[in-house]
């Protein structure tokens, strides 16, 4: 995991002399992406363009979870098989780094939640649903990463599910999902050391129907305030199919519902 390659990239402005009225086809949005002829090409201000280095020929768009663009960590995970890589940037795409993760391998989540601390769920196979891979984590910005957890499970029979997502609000708090196969439930799991282990997070409130609401999404943060919703999952249209909304105001040790 720690070969990694240097590159330096000019900023390229397509769109051109203003007064010839022609622009170049390759105008991606603020802080989004596209890719035209196996080149990448990303854009933080919706006016000019910057072209990623690699050869992005067979891949028609990123996963939702395996990429970020902002002018504090940019980054694309991304196969070629039999091989993934890692590519980022941290100078808002002057320089970037291209890591090549194991062989065999895929990305099913990757975050940021900094610019040098960061998490990734690294899928090797998945068999009816379940999943077989790890989480690792990187203090040094995504150059090399160190293996964490294997996944819920005694050992040699942890898993995750195939859509299980992370998410971590600092080094220590994090959260993965378990959600099953066609979606109708999902387990919700906290972890409190930084991803070493990893427990099941219940709601202890009588009002709640449990045989009702059980599908567990991950949660938000907006200040001081944890934010969770639990839904209904792919088979529950109840009340018109609507998820019940939780608050926590002390870093997740309680909820309560919001009403």
């Amino acid at each position: 995991m720690e070969k990694t390659i240097t590159e330096k990239l000019r900023c390229i402005n397509y769109k051109g002399d203003l007064n010839n009225g022609v622009y170049n086809a390759i105008s991606p949005r603020e802080n989004d992406y596209e890719i035209d002829e196996g080149i990448l090409y990303i854009s933080y201000d919706g006016r000019n363009v910057i072209e990623v280095p690699g050869d992005f020929s067979n891949i028609e768009e990123f996963k939702k979870n395996a990429y970020q663009i902002n002018r504090e960590k940019t980054f694309f995970a991304y196969q070629k098989y039999p091989k993934s890589y890692l590519i980022y940037s941290n100078t808002m795409g002057a320089t970037w780094q291209t890591i090549e993760l194991p062989d065999n391998t895929s990305v099913q989540d990757l975050q940021f939640v900094n610019q040098s601390l960061g998490y990734m769920l690294l899928y090797k196979d998945i068999t009816v649903g379940l999943a077989t891979g790890c989480i690792s984590k990187t203090i040094d910005g995504g150059e090399t990463w160190q293996i964490i957890n294997k996944g819920i499970g005694p050992e040699g029979e942890e898993h995750f599910r195939a859509s299980s997502e992370i998410r971590f609000f600092y080094e220590n708090l994090g959260f993965l999902t378990m959600p099953s196969v066609a979606g109708e439930d999902s387990d919700l799991y906290i972890t409190r050391d930084g991803g070493s282990t990893f427990s099941k997070l219940k709601i202890t409130d009588n009002l709640l129907q449990k045989e009702i609401y059980d599908y567990y999404e991950l949660p938000t943060k907006e200040g001081e305030t944890y934010y969770l919703g639990i839904g209904q999952g792919s088979d529950g249209d109840y009340n018109g199919g609507d998820t019940k909304k939780y608050e926590s105001k002390d870093n997740t040790l309680s909820w309560q519902a919001i009403k």
